[in-house]
């Protein structure tokens, strides 16, 4: 797993085919967040009701849910998880809006902003790059049963 960090403060904002609508998912129903999450990206550690995550981030259209990733900050870096879309909905720019929208929020918070992908992920690796995240720092990671 690798570790891109952004510092900069000109991340593009990249617009869509679709106009999504950006909100919070709702703190007192985190379902259709996990739903997402349990349908798009089965594998995640960052699921709503974690207590490690700070903050959900959101892309809507037609009233539903269709790109969701959250706030995993620790101490005086941002940093951004579980970021997923829904596979109908994948190929159409909402994972570069919402690592481009979440990213910038996190920048008017931090100096400094990262995130985690998996390598053999080569295409969220691609669009992490596009977006000039850089300095990858390699990782491991175990799941302990």
């Amino acid at each position: 797993m690798g570790v891109p960090s952004r510092s900069a403060r000109d991340v593009p904002n990249r617009s869509t085919r679709q106009s999504p609508r950006w909100r919070w998912p709702r703190r007192d129903d985190p379902a259709e967040a996990f739903a997402l999450v349990e349908e798009s990206f089965p594998t995640s550690t960052s699921r709503p009701g974690d207590p490690w995550l700070f903050d959900w981030y959101g892309i809507w259209a037609d009233d539903r849910l269709v790109a969701c990733g959250a706030d995993r900050s620790r101490g005086d870096i941002g940093f951004l998880a579980g970021l997923t879309v829904s596979p109908d909905q994948r190929g159409q720019g909402l994972g570069a809006a919402l690592t481009a929208g979440m990213t910038r929020a996190l920048l008017a918070r931090y100096d400094t902003v990262g995130l985690g992908v998996y390598p053999s992920n080569v295409g969220a690796v691609r669009l992490y790059r596009r977006l000039g995240f850089t300095n990858t720092h390699p990782i491991s990671t175990l799941r302990l049963a």
